[in-house]
């Protein structure tokens, strides 16, 4: 059992099914962990609550270089297409701040080679968003009401990262958009500013 538990990650090991194949594989406990926390993300994300779904994204971080290894022992590659806690984490920390997240993040990716290669333009551009979404919020707390439409001039970002990083905002409750004609006003959350 010994044997196992080092080529397998546990002596609790699972077997999985693979086609073609008579004989099932094996497959170390971290990867069923792992799969068992991307359905959390995803429950979490359509439940709106997003601290926990990013409690899951910390948590399967860890586990990405035991799915990368059981991936190319039992498939032969790595071809899986979509890691929420890079992809979704990532976002959501910029938009917080939280640049201890993402340097955990960043830490996973770099053990990893295809993972530094598939995934290093996603943290890198975290970074650049966690810029980004305090200068809008900066933008937002001075000019209360500003026009969703008219602030990516003012912090000289294109448009589309502006509202993405807006949309984020507003799902973790940090602002507060208001339809205004074909556009939206926005507030930080939280600040009265009625006379």
């Amino acid at each position: 059992m010994g044997l196992l538990s080092r080529l397998f990650g546990t002596a609790d090991a699972q077997r999985v099914e693979v086609a073609g194949s008579s004989e099932p594989e094996r497959t170390s406990l971290d990867t069923g962990t792992y799969f068992a926390l991307v359905d959390s993300i995803r429950t979490w994300q359509s439940k709106r609550e997003y601290h926990r779904m990013l409690e899951c994204c910390a948590q399967s971080l860890p586990l990405l270089p035991s799915l990368v290894r059981d991936c190319r022992r039992q498939y032969g590659a790595f071809d899986i297409s979509s890691i929420p806690a890079i992809e979704v984490g990532c976002r959501y920390w910029a938009a917080l701040g939280d640049g201890d997240s993402l340097r955990r993040v960043a830490e996973a990716v770099d053990q990893v080679a295809i993972l530094k290669e598939e995934w290093g333009d996603v943290v890198q551009t975290a970074y650049s968003d966690m810029d980004l979404a305090a200068r809008i919020q900066a933008c937002i707390v001075q000019n209360p009401g500003v026009l969703q439409n008219k602030l990516s001039k003012v912090v000289v970002a294109p448009g589309k990262d502006t509202a993405r990083i807006i949309n984020t905002l507003v799902n973790l409750g940090k602002v507060v958009r208001t339809r205004s004609g074909k556009t939206y006003e926005l507030r930080v959350a939280g600040i009265d500013v009625t006379p």
